[in-house]
C-alpha cells in the first residue's frame, strides 16, 4: 500500500490500490508546452538520504512500480522540463 503528498505543480501522482505502484501525470497548465520527450525522477529513502532509484520518464507521465522497496518513507523527485523539481512524499506501508 502506498500512501502520496503531493506539492503540486505541473505533475500529480496517485498511488495505486493494493499496490506499490505511483502513477505519475502531467498536468497542463494554461500556455505551457512540454519541450521535452522525458523527465527525471530520483527516488529517495527519507530516513538514510539515499537514492534507491532513478531514470526516465515520459513527459507525459507514468508508472513506477516500487515493489522492491521495503516498507518507509520515501520521497519522489521529478526533474521538469523547465529544470524545476517536484516533490513528493511516497510512504510505503
Amino acid at each position: 500500500m502506498v500512501t502520496v503528498t503531493s506539492s503540486g505543480g505541473y505533475y500529480s501522482a496517485v498511488a495505486s490500490k493494493n499496490s506499490k505502484l505511483v502513477n505519475v501525470a502531467y498536468t497542463p497548465q494554461a500556455g505551457s508546452v512540454l519541450s521535452k520527450q522525458t523527465v527525471d525522477y530520483s527516488f529517495i529513502n527519507a530516513t538514510t538520504g539515499l537514492v534507491v532509484a532513478s531514470g526516465h520518464l515520459p513527459a507525459t507521465g507514468g508508472s513506477l512500480d516500487f515493489s522492491a522497496q521495503p516498507a518507509g518513507i520515501y520521497v519522489l523527485q521529478i526533474t521538469t522540463d523547465r529544470g524545476t523539481v517536484e516533490t513528493f512524499k511516497i510512504i510505503l506501508k
